[in-house]
């Protein structure tokens, strides 16, 4: 099979006004001007929409095949060729990467009467979104960040640039000069990001039309493509630029990096056991995992903290956003009468991780931990023993549903139905405020309220 895909994007970015005035409480401090091009190359400031194109193509050749040994044993196998090839219009950030990924499984009908199944699989799959690659070339809006000067009373003091194509490199995870403290290139490669999963698992059929199964399951993900800034130069601690040179290039500006560092990576553990009933008036289907997943980098976006300040990422490992130790799933069906059915799913998901974030004095913002991902570091920063685990609650989802096909009524292939989602209408917190202050930990969202939902189908 071979698959060929092109997808062509433009972005529009604008800020109303043109810029951002940020306040620490009462007090000014900063103030963040948007432009339309970029003032450090062009001649004179334009403002209003920052508008890039990029470009993204995506060619897939892959080979699968089945094989029988024996009367029991089924191996399934393949392996494929992804190129991704990347451009903007923007002169730069063309890239043309390319992976070999296999993927491998074994199906054995363990007891030789089809009610028993052993199975096994090795994958490898690759990130080819080529467009989100085009996309770190062009950079964000062009801004300029001046924090408040009380002398003069104006923010003119300490501007630093940020965005703009002109600021983004690629494999130059050193700084924008390419050499590193020692005076060693550091160009690095780009890689296509990979997820590598291995599962065992077996299956069996107790009585007829229910069976009982389980499955472990293990990915890891390796060389995400990451976004850090590398033009700052900061002291050990992250806290503060370096007192003697603060950038590398001299000049006071952010610079983005898109790397695959083989540093950054999270993984994947779980068990699942799932028991069900497929056969008969009421089906059923129930399912537990434990799960654990755990690393450095998210999966929310490439945006990570890693590598933003070198001081800080020893306490990006940890639990991720959406390790949830505990999930069950149900779903059951009742059919009532021919035409008429009643169904019925529930969820329940443990907390997930959230973070303590302080303010780090340079960038204004919150992203400094001064723990590990997950944690509060305590009373004392300094002393790792008294951190406190942080989760949010757990979650519970309980929908109901009826269904009605007219079809043996009207003749016609019509369904109508009712879903009441949220039955028990819990407003669990999902969300609370990890910026460290009085409002630490305050509920942000909650679940959705309880929701009637009326809906019909008709097929011709």
């Amino acid at each position: 099979v071979s698959r060929y895909y092109v997808k062509r994007e433009t972005t529009y970015q604008g800020v109303p006004g043109d810029r951002k005035l940020f306040f620490n409480g009462t007090a000014p401090d900063r103030e963040v001007e948007y432009f339309a091009n970029d003032p450090r190359i062009d001649v004179g400031a334009r403002h209003g929409y920052y508008i890039r194109g990029a470009t993204g193509t995506l060619l897939v050749h892959s080979l699968t095949d089945s094989v029988k040994v024996g009367r029991y044993v089924t191996v399934n196998g393949g392996l494929a060729l992804t190129n991704a090839i990347s451009q903007t219009n923007a002169g730069k950030g063309a890239l043309r990467l390319a992976a070999l990924t296999p993927h491998l499984s074994v199906v054995w009908d363990a007891t030789q009467d089809g009610r028993t199944v052993l199975r096994g699989s090795f994958a490898n799959y690759v990130d080819a979104d080529a467009v989100r690659v085009s996309r770190y070339a062009l950079g964000e809006q062009v801004s300029r960040d001046c924090r408040w000067d009380a002398a003069s009373e104006t923010y003119s003091r300490e501007c630093e640039y940020r965005g703009g194509a002109a600021k983004s490199t690629f494999g130059l995870p050193c700084g924008p000069e390419g050499y590193d403290a020692a005076g060693k290139p550091c160009k690095s490669a780009i890689r296509l990001p990979r997820m590598w999963e291995y599962t065992v698992g077996a299956e069996r059929e107790i009585a007829t039309g229910l069976s009982l199964s389980g499955d472990l399951v293990y990915r890891k993900f390796t060389h995400p493509y990451e976004l850090q800034e590398t033009n700052r130069i900061w002291n050990h601690s992250g806290t503060q630029l370096a007192f003697n040179g603060n950038y590398r290039n001299g000049r006071p500006e952010q610079i983005q990096d898109l790397g695959t560092s083989d540093r950054a990576e999270r993984k994947y553990t779980g068990v699942t056991a799932v028991i069900r009933k497929r056969e008969g008036r009421m089906r059923i289907q129930m399912g537990y995992t434990w799960s654990r997943l755990i690393g450095n980098v998210d999966n929310g976006g490439d945006n990570n903290f890693f590598g933003d300040i070198p001081g800080r990422d020893v306490y990006l490992y940890g639990y991720l956003q959406d390790d949830h130790r505990h999930d069950i799933r149900g779903a059951v069906t009742y059919s009532i009468l021919p035409w008429l059915s009643l169904g019925s799913t529930y969820s329940y998901a443990s907390g997930a991780p959230y973070n303590r974030l302080f303010r780090n004095q340079v960038t204004g913002r919150f992203e400094e931990y001064r723990s590990r991902q997950g944690s509060d570091p305590g009373l004392d920063v300094n002393n790792p023993y008294d951190d406190r685990d942080l989760r949010l609650p757990d979650i519970q989802r309980l929908n109901m549903k009826v269904s009605a096909n007219l079809k043996p009524i009207t003749g016609q292939d019509a369904e109508v139905y009712l879903d009441v989602l949220n039955i028990l209408n819990l407003r669990t917190a999902t969300g609370v405020i990890n910026e460290n202050g009085s409002a630490f930990g305050a509920t942000r969202t909650t679940m959705n309220p309880m929701l009637f939902r009326i809906g019909g189908r008709y097929r011709y």
